[in-house]
């Protein structure tokens, strides 16, 4: 688990010449230690599941090999890593998981929990 917005770009980072490639943005906590809490929940659950940041990190790279522009690619990034947008940035990541099913079968982090509305197989 990260503990900043910091520590999890720089886990991406390890996994993504894109992502290492991209300008780090402002840091901000996602664990209280005084309070020994999450701060931003999500994002702290999110950061410590290594299948889900290979799925990140491996749809990061794709988009910039599709070539969308990096600002665009940077801008779902910070969204994402944010405390003010985590919630709304991961709904688009269960398509992150479609498409990487053995990250699908592995996760046993709360960020996999999904409504069972959302289809589960390969689109």
């Amino acid at each position: 688990m990260a503990a900043t917005r910091h520590d999890w770009w720089k886990d991406l980072a390890a996994l993504s010449p894109t992502i290492a490639g991209l300008s780090m943005p402002a840091d901000e906590g996602y664990w209280d230690q005084a309070a020994n809490q999450a701060t931003n929940a999500v994002a702290y659950n999110l950061s410590g599941c290594p299948d889900h940041n290979a799925s990140i990190a491996r749809w990061v790279d794709e988009m910039a090999n599709r070539g969308f522009p990096l600002p665009q690619i940077e801008k779902l990034l910070i969204d994402l890593t944010s405390r003010k947008h985590t919630a709304p940035s991961r709904n688009s990541l269960p398509t992150v998981c479609f498409l990487t099913p053995a990250s699908r079968s592995r996760c046993r982090c709360r960020c996999a929990e999904r409504p069972s509305s959302i289809p589960t197989g390969p689109i």
